[in-house]
């Protein structure tokens, strides 16, 4: 696991992190079937967290986090364990396709606008890692990096991307409590052009790349305006932005925070900060499964552009 946080921020996430996977540790209801899987996926990031820390070298000077109070959640193991099932499911023994609407339409539109070998691809906010998967296997000479605020996440998609060991997850129903959870397994990828770092999108730059793919991550941050600036200013000249978010689920954010409104308020902002229009569209189902009988459609939006200058 690597960083593109500041030192003295890296300092205080490290803490708080440790602090919080601890505290999940101690929580945990041993007699649950399967409380050793938890245990040991936040061990292993508390040990990969330290190693980081080891590697920076002391530093007694420490920023609080500046981030978004509704991306917390995204820490957590109940959250991290949901996001890693809806990514991967279609890879465990269920093979259950639910959301493969969303990541076929993405790795279509890069094979469909992209070069044929970028050097570089960013995907910010990247969870446990699925599009990070699917890019590192198509672009195979590329390096591709993860991006995202949850070690824990970055922790498990390391593993199933990266590794070649069978991974364990947890399907949970979030309406009932832990004993409905059911485990699931996938085979570890192996891939060598890929890799997963830390990141506080608010706070720090992307690196430099000639692709971005950005889903579902901005609706998170508090200025979709300064989202959209960094990642125009971390394209390369003539460098693609493909670009997926929710609107539905915003509507009970304050207005000022729903910039990112409709189609036309997406190509407005994206062109405002000079990039050039390919394609845009919506109707993407984007599927949430809330459990084995209930499911939540939500209308994925798309864009793709192109860094002029």
């Amino acid at each position: 696991m690597f960083s593109y946080m500041q030192d003295m921020e890296l300092e205080c996430y490290i803490k708080n992190q440790i602090d919080m996977l601890n505290n999940a540790i101690n929580d945990l209801d041993t007699t649950w079937e399967h409380s050793a899987i938890i245990r040991q996926w936040c061990e292993n990031t508390i040990s990969q967290l330290n190693i980081l820390k080891k590697n920076r070298g002391d530093n007694d000077t420490c920023i609080e986090n500046v981030h978004e109070r509704k991306t917390d959640k995204y820490t957590k193991w109940v959250e991290v364990m949901r996001l890693a099932y809806f990514q991967y499911s279609r890879f465990t023994e269920r093979k259950y396709a639910r959301s493969e609407g969303l990541y076929s339409t993405l790795t279509s539109l890069a094979s469909t606008w992209g070069k044929r070998s970028p050097e570089k691809i960013i995907i910010p906010g990247c969870g446990p890692g699925r599009s990070v998967l699917d890019f590192s296997r198509i672009f195979s000479s590329t390096e591709v990096i993860g991006l995202d605020y949850s070690a824990l996440a970055l922790e498990i998609g390391e593993r199933i991307v990266c590794g070649n060991k069978k991974v364990p997850i947890l399907q949970r129903d979030i309406y009932s409590g832990q004993s409905i959870s059911r485990k699931y397994s996938i085979n570890g990828f192996g891939l060598k052009n890929a890799s997963f770092c830390l990141i506080n999108l608010i706070t720090n730059d992307l690196p430099i790349s000639d692709m971005i793919v950005c889903s579902n991550t901005i609706n998170l941050l508090p200025n979709h305006n300064n989202a959209v600036q960094s990642i125009a200013r971390s394209l390369n000249p003539g460098g693609i932005v493909i670009f997926a978010d929710l609107i539905g689920w915003r509507l009970d954010r304050e207005k000022e925070r729903r910039t990112l409104c409709d189609d036309n308020s997406i190509k407005n902002l994206f062109e405002k900060h000079g990039m050039k229009t390919l394609d845009m569209f919506s109707g993407v189902p984007y599927i949430e499964m809330e459990s084995d009988d209930q499911e939540t459609c939500y209308n994925e939006h798309f864009y793709v552009g192109k860094k002029k200058y």
